[in-house]
């Protein structure tokens, strides 16, 4: 295989993936900021195979660490069971997860979460409530839709 190391290519350097790495942690978050680093990596470690770099300068910057643990966790099938059993019909299923779901959504914005992102596929009264349970819901009037209402909603 011919190496072309020699073609163009613009000159990046360890620190400059750092100072991006930096950037998205700043801007984003620290996992958007890993995770960008490591899609970076593989994209840059691919070079590398195709002769187009010497070496990777992703592989020399480091991962960023987490300044605190997530206290979220998924449910286990004893507890959904008992939350099911505590509940006792659908509405108040429907409630207790719109009321759980506020809460992580205020430790995602508590923790710097840019935004939330809501699939309500064509059910939307439980995201509905949630944003009004964050503050972040305008009110509905006459006919307009809640596609409409929150299309245009930055957090």
């Amino acid at each position: 295989m011919r190496r072309r190391t020699s073609a163009t290519f613009p000159l990046c350097t360890a620190t400059e993936i750092a100072r991006f790495r930096d950037h998205e942690a700043k801007e984003r978050s620290r996992a958007t900021a890993n995770l960008s680093l490591k899609v970076l990596r593989v994209c840059l470690g691919e070079a590398v195979r195709q002769g187009l770099l010497a070496s990777n300068p992703g592989a020399r910057v480091k991962l960023l660490t987490s300044t605190n643990e997530s206290k979220r966790r998924a449910f286990t099938l004893v507890e959904i069971k008992r939350i099911l059993k505590a509940c006792g019909d659908d509405e108040e299923v429907i409630r207790f997860g719109i009321e759980y779901a506020t809460l992580q959504c205020e430790e995602l914005l508590r923790e710097g979460a840019p935004g939330l992102h809501f699939y309500t596929l064509n059910r939307a009264r439980s995201t509905t409530e949630i944003l009004r349970n964050l503050g972040l819901a305008r009110e509905l009037t006459g006919a307009q839709s809640v596609k409409s209402e929150f299309r245009d909603l930055r957090i």
